[in-house]
């Protein structure tokens, strides 16, 4: 392929004969080639990418990587691919499910204890919306544990052969295209120290914007502290 030719040019590849006989002996031979002996290609050296994973939660579309979901609900992912040419027929998804994955209890994510399986995609096509299989959140949480969680890569080829790029790496919780994380429910407490409201001597004035806070504490990990903002008003009497 010449150096100079770029994904998505044409070029075609047509044989012929250099040499009829013996070298350099007088011959009477030729070549009888038919110009329609000739393979037509496409040059393609542009990997294929997965552009996003997110994850299904009550109905709507989050990040998959990171996002947290509470035990009793299994986990349904989504993902879109894309390739400049073509995608060939299928991709493979890996998956660790901590709780019957880690199968020496290390607490590591290691590419051995992954599972696959293959998905079809529509051969040819350039940007294609895939949902993986269902995960079972009994298979994520281990019985003993507060959280588990759930790696997933995907690996592939476009149909020029080349290789899945951003699809995560098997067995790095790092650098694999999602970590989910099942956790049992806790509690949630309001500390009561940290109740606030800018009062005048006890008093809410009116026409002034006083503030009210208090600071929220979640088991799952959740901590913020909320501010309810309002105006003060006054009735005569």
């Amino acid at each position: 392929v010449p150096s100079s030719m770029e994904s998505g040019d044409n070029f075609s590849i047509v044989p012929t004969i250099t040499r009829c006989g013996i070298e350099n002996q007088p011959t009477s031979c030729t070549d009888e080639t038919g110009d329609e002996v000739r393979v037509n290609l496409r040059f393609d050296d542009v990997e294929p990418r997965v552009d996003s994973i997110v994850i299904i939660d009550s109905g709507f579309e989050y990040p998959a990587d990171g996002h947290i979901m509470m035990e009793g609900q299994d986990i349904a992912l989504r993902a879109q691919v894309s390739d400049d040419m073509a995608l060939a027929g299928g991709i493979r998804v890996w998956s660790w499910l901590e709780a019957v994955d880690d199968l020496n209890s290390n607490g590591l994510m290691e590419e051995s204890e992954y599972n696959s399986q293959v998905l079809q995609i529509q051969t040819g096509a350039t940007n294609q919306t895939i949902d993986l299989p269902l995960f079972s959140n009994e298979d994520i949480l281990p019985l003993s544990a507060n959280q588990g969680r759930l790696s997933v890569a995907i690996t592939g080829l476009d149909y020029a052969r080349n290789p899945f790029f951003n699809s995560g790496e098997i067995g790095n919780e790092i650098l694999d295209l999602a970590t989910i994380y099942v956790q049992r429910r806790a509690i949630t407490t309001v500390a009561n120290d940290f109740f606030s409201l800018d009062s005048v001597d006890g008093l809410l004035l009116p026409g002034k914007t006083h503030t009210f806070s208090m600071q929220l504490t979640d088991g799952n990990g959740f901590e913020s502290s909320i501010q309810d903002f309002g105006t003060a008003r006054c009735r005569g009497g």
